[in-house]
């Protein structure tokens, strides 16, 4: 545990796991970058000079999912985000830029030729995942072109928009009903006349 600072409520925390399994589980996990739960466990059981299950995955989850081994992985995860000022508004911030990325701010206006890298906005420049140069040779000079951009996906990020716990629009809407008499009629499952 050298190598994790925890503070003393992280400690208090981890000392309430009451098995030196799930403790050594949790670091692990935690050292592993939060990616593999079952090596997280496998790792546990070595340091521990204790033999793995026959079914180390369903251990893994098992004791990742105890409250106590899942509260303290919490802490240090919301910790390391304070650490980078990462929360749920910095998220909705971000996903928002993504949003409104418009072309013009990286394309000529006769859209012969992407603008100098450079001239990009850093939200261009940080937010593509390819990008596929092509260099042309002549006899004294050689130019790099950019052949092939990789735009962010604007439907995916949008999801995630609607996913967000401020947001939350993809949230299923209640049902609304109005009754008349002895006659329910609910609009969601209303249907609009033909014109037949």
């Amino acid at each position: 545990m050298d190598d994790i600072n925890l503070t003393d409520e992280q400690q208090s925390l981890f000392n309430a796991i009451t098995s030196k399994l799930r403790q050594e589980t949790a670091l692990a996990f935690i050292r592993g970058g939060y990616d593999n739960q079952t090596q997280a466990y496998l790792s546990a059981c070595k340091a521990l000079n204790k033999k793995p299950s026959n079914r180390p995955e369903t251990s893994a989850y098992e004791i990742l999912s105890y409250p106590e081994v899942n509260g303290f992985i919490d802490s240090i995860k919301e910790k390391a985000a304070e650490g980078v000022n990462i929360d749920a508004k910095w998220l909705l911030g971000r996903l928002k830029q993504i949003d409104e990325l418009d072309i013009i701010d990286i394309m000529n206006d006769d859209l012969s030729a992407f603008k100098k890298l450079s001239e990009w906005p850093k939200i261009w420049r940080t937010s593509i995942s390819g990008l596929d140069i092509m260099t042309i040779s002549g006899s004294e000079d050689v130019e790099q072109v950019i052949k092939k951009l990789k735009w962010p996906d604007k439907v995916k990020n949008l999801e995630m928009i609607g996913r967000h716990v401020s947001v939350k629009a993809w949230d299923k809407e209640e049902r609304k009903e109005a009754a008349t008499g002895d006659i329910v009629i609910n609009f969601t499952d209303a249907v609009a006349p033909s014109d037949d």
